[in-house]
């Protein structure tokens, strides 16, 4: 799964990476969860998200945070 590929690109832990995927209605939820010293390069300067599935919206898929 591309998400899975992308966040093990930015952790140094990729062993501590566990990825869940949940539909809500019409959407799909992604569930990361990451080594506490991970966090950090998961989300950006300000609390902006690094990682975005830009491909989603051409699938007709919302995300959201």
């Amino acid at each position: 799964m591309l998400v899975l590929q992308m966040v093990e690109a930015l952790v140094d832990d990729v062993d501590s990476v566990e990825l869940r995927t949940e539909e809500l209605n019409d959407s799909i939820c992604f569930r990361v969860q990451v080594s506490p010293s991970d966090i950090g390069k998961l989300i950006g300067k300000q609390g902006k998200r690094v990682i975005f599935p830009s491909g989603a919206w051409a699938n007709g898929v919302r995300c959201f945070g």
